[in-house]
């Protein structure tokens, strides 16, 4: 709730302008980025690793034309690859994922991995969890995993997983 944030950090007598900003618990970056919107220095900790990359990427700008670029550049390396270099090492995998899903998914990890845009990396791969989230048998209604055995056998085709990827994508890029 940015709303909490932005009301102390208004409060001159909590924050003069232009002064530091700590979160020690920052979580996924709302205090930073409402302290940074509103001149303040900015600085964050949290345990959790996807959560500073999240927060790294909500608080980095990044241009139109790189968001532009990047996603035409990752495009491309996507439409081309046929397979995986690799199986990725995941626990488990054969439960939450089909094998033709983890399969593309692992493609698109690997053109993430090679994309040579640096300013927007954490936003690929803050996408990127979020489409194997999506991807995944997991229930999408509960924030812990639980597998959602409505869900069967559906195995995602390789246009489905960039579909996903896109979508998520651009939803990330009308946020920034």
């Amino acid at each position: 709730l940015p709303q909490i944030a932005h009301f102390f950090l208004a409060a001159r007598q909590f924050c003069p302008p232009a002064h530091v900003v700590l979160d020690p618990f920052g979580g996924t970056g709302t205090v930073p980025l409402e302290a940074i919107l509103a001149g303040h220095v900015a600085y964050y900790a949290d345990k959790n690793p996807l959560a500073r990359l999240i927060a790294a990427t909500k608080t980095s700008p990044i241009s139109s034309e790189s968001l532009r670029h990047s996603l035409e550049t990752l495009r491309g390396m996507y439409r081309r690859r046929r397979a995986p270099r690799y199986r990725p090492d995941v626990i488990n995998i054969d439960h939450w994922y089909h094998a033709d899903t983890a399969k593309w998914l692992a493609v698109l990890r690997e053109c993430v991995e090679a994309c040579v845009v640096p300013e927007v990396t954490n936003l690929l791969l803050v996408t990127f969890s979020a489409v194997a989230r999506k991807a995944s048998r997991a229930d999408s209604r509960l924030s812990v995993p639980v597998r959602d055995r409505s869900l069967g056998e559906r195995a995602l085709a390789k246009d489905d997983v960039w579909r996903l990827f896109e979508d998520q994508y651009q939803a990330n890029w009308r946020r920034m």
